[in-house]
């Protein structure tokens, strides 16, 4: 029977893993702060905000939002996110998708500061994530692949498709899926044999479509089906687009839009949010992150006799993400060093002595 998934306290466990950071950093005297720019006054921007307003309260963190008119030109949109660019009260900035389309989105998206940049869609960010680095991977990318993580789905070696080539919420999947040597496609909507294409999938993400329009016939039995769309229409299930009597005896396990995929994204990029002041902290005090990103040999005691290296080496790691992909092992380290006097370099060489390790890469970020 198909297990349809409650993203709610999924989402409740990140939002609990905050709490601790959100407390120290009250105590510092900084109150983390998120900053939603919305043009237009439609249901679905009403819904989008809903979640995240209650959101934050929960988690305490100060939504700042900023409605803008239909009308609203590129020039004040620019004006006012260069505004929270500079604005050191302001640690995350998002732009309501998909603006009207007399505006230039990519545009948009790319005057948001790199570092403020939650939902990391910046250019810059799309580029480390296209390196690897799949901890910088869009909330809502994130989430689908914390919700296979939870049913426990191995990509390896399994075919992904993703309906809709919508350059926001599918696409940025597509490398997260390689990392763990998924086979993966993407049909735009008006793509051929997509029926075809859909039913060998293994896992079926819904990137763009109007509600109810996944026919039986396109879903693989077993398949696990996940909903990325949000639809407000001021109905309570408006956002559950999926035909469940359809598909309950189908597939494997069902990943609706308003209870599963939306509210675990938002716990995400609220992650994101409390991840950015903390850097700026870590700036005023004169600290700096490294990022590395490791992949080694699948053997036993590989990433273990990395930890143990660096950590002799007096560093401290504060995020840590360690994954197997088939024959490979890829590390995912945040290390916190003084921004003087630490050769990042001189470690990266001493990591690729290590019997096992194949690529390093690495960057570091004074905030």
């Amino acid at each position: 029977m198909t297990h349809v998934v409650d993203g709610q306290p999924l989402a409740q466990a990140v939002l609990d893993s905050l709490k601790s950071k959100i407390d120290r950093l009250n105590g510092m005297g900084v109150s983390p702060s998120l900053a939603v720019v919305t043009v237009g006054d439609s249901d679905s921007i009403h819904a989008c905000l809903s979640v995240k307003e209650r959101a934050c309260t929960e988690a305490g963190i100060r939504l700042i939002s900023h409605r803008l008119p239909e009308t609203a030109s590129m020039e004040s949109l620019t004006m006012l996110l260069e505004q929270l660019n500079a604005d050191p009260h302001v640690h995350g900035v998002v732009i309501h998708l998909p603006v009207p389309a007399r505006l230039d989105q990519f545009m948009l998206v790319s005057r948001i500061a790199p570092e403020k940049d939650v939902d990391t869609l910046h250019p810059l960010n799309l580029g480390r994530l296209a390196r690897g680095m799949v901890e910088q991977a869009p909330s809502r990318a994130r989430a689908c692949m914390q919700l296979l993580d939870h049913l426990q789905v191995n990509l390896h070696g399994k075919n992904v498709v993703v309906l809709g080539e919508n350059k926001h919420l599918g696409n940025p999947f597509v490398p997260l899926c390689l990392n763990r040597h998924a086979t993966i496609t993407v049909c735009p909507k008006d793509g051929e044999n997509i029926s075809d294409i859909a039913s060998l999938a293994d896992v079926l993400l819904i990137a763009e479509g109007a509600p109810n329009t996944l026919p039986r016939h396109w879903v693989r039995p077993g398949a696990v089906v996940i909903d990325l769309r949000l639809f407000g229409d001021g109905k309570e299930n408006a956002s559950d687009l999926l035909d469940f009597d359809s598909l309950r005896s189908l597939t494997s396990a069902i990943c609706p839009a308003k209870s599963c995929t939306e509210p675990l994204s938002v716990a995400l990029l609220l992650e994101n949010t409390v991840r950015v002041a903390l850097r700026q902290q870590d700036k005023e005090q004169g600290r700096q992150r490294v990022i590395l990103n490791i992949q080694a040999d699948d053997q036993p005691g590989v990433l273990s006799h990395v930890l143990n290296y660096i950590r002799q080496d007096g560093v401290n790691i504060t995020e840590l993400n360690a994954s197997a992909v088939g024959v490979s092992a890829n590390l995912y380290l945040v290390l916190d060093v003084e921004a003087d006097g630490y050769r990042v370099q001189d470690l990266v060489d001493r990591v690729f002595q290590i019997p096992g390790i194949k690529n390093v890469d690495h960057y570091k970020e004074v905030r």
